[in-house]
């Protein structure tokens, strides 16, 4: 469980609804202990919810659908955080899942990683042929 109650970003209400105008907000990945203001408690916020701060400081919380309903983001740095959320959320991507620097490093380079290639024959005379040549190489023509 993390405490991350310093990160928020500034959306506002576009829709006809009676929640806040203008809200600071932020999405939890996992579940968070979020500080309540003016006291020294602390509220656990489950994981996948927006977790938001009106101007009088009450906590409210939002399912995805509920909060891409209602409110959009305020400025260049919320929209960018916004995208990331809902580009996370539609690819089932979660940070910090990922535990070590060498599983980050096979994830991403998975594609470019060379792997062994079987070639026939006339596959391995044609590919030599195009190296002397100065040929561009694509693997899959041979």
């Amino acid at each position: 469980m993390n405490s991350y109650s310093d990160h928020y970003f500034s959306f506002h209400n576009y829709s006809t609804s009676k929640l806040p105008l203008n809200i600071e907000a932020r999405y939890c990945f996992e579940s968070e202990l979020i500080k309540i203001p003016y006291t020294d408690a602390l509220l656990e916020i489950d994981p996948d919810v927006w977790v938001a701060f009106d101007v009088d400081a009450n906590i409210y919380t939002f399912t995805m659908d509920q909060f891409v309903d209602v409110y959009m983001a305020s400025d260049k740095k919320a929209v960018k955080y916004y995208e990331f959320i809902i580009d996370s959320a539609n690819n089932d991507y979660k940070p910090g899942t990922i535990s070590s620097t060498d599983e980050l490093l096979d994830n991403i380079l998975e594609d470019y990683i060379e792997k062994p290639v079987q070639l026939s024959l006339k596959g391995r005379l044609a590919l030599v042929w195009d190296l002397l040549l100065n040929k561009k190489i694509f693997i899959s023509k041979y």
